[in-house]
């Protein structure tokens, strides 16, 4: 009875996996010829046997071809074909030439004929558009007979496995090559010439590496374990032959607590034939060490431990271990202490020692620092390290500077630093650091044209030159408030007044115990032009600054003119010998020779050494 469809599957997939397995263990090599032999069949039925006898026939014939690089290709029809890799190649693409043909043919049969003519003009719009093959350039397609191969390019390793389609590769010639462990390449390298304008396809050909010899491995004792390329075997030396593939081995051996000599050898191993390798193992000595310790203590913790004269860079308190043979002469220093008389020690050879020395060092005095601060807690700075708030006192014993600053308390000025030199006279020096209040006065025009006045009262009027007296006109023909065209802000006018110079006065209070010698400063924003008064023609844009009835400047020129300067900035006027504690009264006017409008936008007083 012939055999069913099934049962003739059944058959091959057996004989397959017969064969496949014979030539896993070497048994039978496709690429030596398809001579028959006998494929032990568990099924005695006769039939059966002639049907197998012809599969493995078939079978071997596909083995053979597929080892002399030929490929599987699925047809059209899903029955398998035995062809080249070219050939294979070549089908994909006329099959995606063909479905493609087919797919639009279809779509055509489907459109309605209504809809032609919004086809042509889509059509006609596609024809203009950039080539497809154009809009992705740079692409290259790596293939190769067995999937799974590493791709390399100029001999660089990627990420990329055959098959795979690479992108965004680089213009111009590329050697590309794979790699992939079991298998050789049918050419170590291809040369692709990569464009923008097409896909640049590159197909390789692996076959299975199936020779091997054998590698005995002998030393002269037992338990040592074998390396071959870096890699553990479960065979151990001089249990036999070792089964590897062909070419240039690296072997080694192993055991603990023996050296090996040579420590490696690099054998070149023939297909079927038996290289001898041989190894010497050693034992290694293992000396008892002697244990020499010292360890070095001292009331001061971080003195420097010096041996045989020397800084060793280490601190007590410390151990040094594993010191050689030998007299050792002991002591530590630290700036400020005196220094120790030295102590010695001797290590032998042969016996163990461990030794303690301590170092009781006596502190130095030069002198000393005493801090404080008022009227607040202000924090006091020791040579850049802060050192607390309010008060700090010090001993020295180090010859030299010590740098002595304060921190910042709101609404204080900050002490200056000071310097101390100390000389070694065991002096004691104190430092008050007292943090003033800080002051700060003012007067300006906001650009809503009101007038902000901060710890002050501004009037305007004008100035009796001969008596020295100003007298306050609030609707003064010689100060008016206006608004600059060229730098759009508000500020006070000084022209002219027949009644005498055009002046505004600042009336402040200061406190009874500032120590004005610390400073105290006018800051003005004010500014000349180049508008003259009526019926002159002379520029002059002097004014008179004038401060408890004496004058500071009697023809004062500010320093920038608001017609000529586009950025504009503030006079500074250190006027610590005119104020006074109590009330005080700044009074800015026009001179006699003032021939220009001035103008006066903001004043301000402060103990403030800087502006910004």
């Amino acid at each position: 009875m012939p055999l069913s469809k099934e049962e003739l599957e059944k058959i091959r997939l057996e004989v397959r996996q017969n064969l496949e397995s014979e030539v896993r263990d070497g048994k039978f090599n496709p690429l030596e010829g398809t001579e028959k032999k006998k494929v032990v069949i568990k099924d005695s039925e006769a039939i059966k046997d002639k049907v197998k006898e012809s599969i493995v026939d078939e079978e071997k014939k596909r083995l053979q071809l597929l080892a002399q690089g030929m490929v599987e290709y699925t047809n059209r029809d899903g029955e398998i074909d035995i062809v080249s890799p070219e050939v294979a190649y070549a089908r994909d693409s006329e099959r995606e030439i063909y479905e493609s043909a087919l797919r639009k043919e279809t779509l055509q049969k489907q459109i309605p004929i209504w809809v032609g003519v919004f086809l042509l003009v889509v059509l006609v719009g596609l024809y203009f558009l950039p080539n497809p093959e154009q809009s992705e350039p740079n692409l290259l397609k790596v293939d190769s007979n067995i999937e799974g191969a590493t791709v390399y390019i100029d001999g660089q390793i990627s990420d990329y496995t055959t098959p795979c389609l690479i992108q965004n590769i680089e213009v111009g010639t590329h050697a590309i090559s794979v790699k992939k462990d079991g298998f050789f390449v049918d050419a170590p390298f291809k040369e692709v010439t990569i464009d923008t304008t097409k896909l640049i396809s590159v197909y390789f050909q692996l076959k299975a590496s199936t020779e091997y010899g054998y590698l005995d491995i002998k030393t002269n004792i037992d338990g040592v374990n074998i390396l071959i390329e870096d890699e553990y075997i479960e065979q151990k030396a001089n249990e036999g032959p070792v089964k590897v593939e062909i070419g240039s081995r690296k072997v080694a051996v192993e055991r603990s607590g023996y050296t090996a000599f040579p420590f490696f050898q690099s054998v070149e191993v023939q297909k079927d034939q038996t290289s001898n390798v041989y190894f010497n193992l050693s034992r290694i000595e293992v000396k008892k060490a002697v244990r020499r310790e010292l360890r070095i203590t001292s009331n001061v913790k971080d003195s420097e431990i010096y041996l045989n004269g020397e800084p060793t860079g280490k601190f007590a308190d410390y151990t040094f271990t594993d010191l050689e043979a030998g007299v050792y002469s002991v002591f530590v220093k630290k700036d400020g202490f005196e220094e120790p008389k030295p102590k010695s020690i001797t290590f032998s050879t042969t016996s163990d020692k461990i030794v303690e020395f301590n170092f009781e060092l006596s502190e130095i005095y030069i002198g000393g620092i005493e801090v404080t601060t008022e009227p607040v807690q202000g924090e006091i700075i020791i040579d850049g390290i802060s050192r607390g708030f309010g008060q700090y006192r010090k001993t020295l014993n180090t010859i030299g500077e010590v740098e002595i600053a304060f921190g910042k308390v709101e609404g204080y000025l900050t002490p200056k630093p000071e310097r101390i030199l100390f000389a070694g006279e065991n002096e004691l020096v104190k430092v008050n650091g007292v943090y003033d209040p800080f002051i700060k006065i003012s007067v300006a025009l906001d650009q809503s044209k009101t007038v902000q006045e901060n710890g002050a009262k501004v009037d305007v009027g004008y100035f009796d030159i001969q008596s020295n007296n100003f007298t306050v006109q609030e609707n003064s023909e010689g100060v008016i408030i206006r608004r600059s065209d060229i730098q759009k802000f508000y500020h006070w006018e000084l022209g002219y007044d027949k009644l005498g110079s055009p002046a505004i006065q600042l009336s402040f209070d200061l406190p009874e115990n500032y120590d004005f010698s610390k400073g105290f400063k006018l800051y003005l924003w004010a500014y000349s032009s180049n508008d003259n008064y009526p019926l002159t023609f002379v520029n002059n844009s002097t004014m008179a600054i004038f401060i408890n009835n004496r004058y500071i400047r009697k023809k004062y020129e500010p320093k920038y003119n608001v017609s000529k300067d586009t950025r504009l900035g503030f006079d500074e006027l250190d006027i610590s010998s005119y104020v006074k504690p109590g009330e005080n009264k700044l009074v800015l006017r026009t001179t006699e020779e003032t021939t220009n409008y001035l103008l006066v936008r903001r004043i301000e007083l402060s103990n403030e050494t800087s502006q910004n």
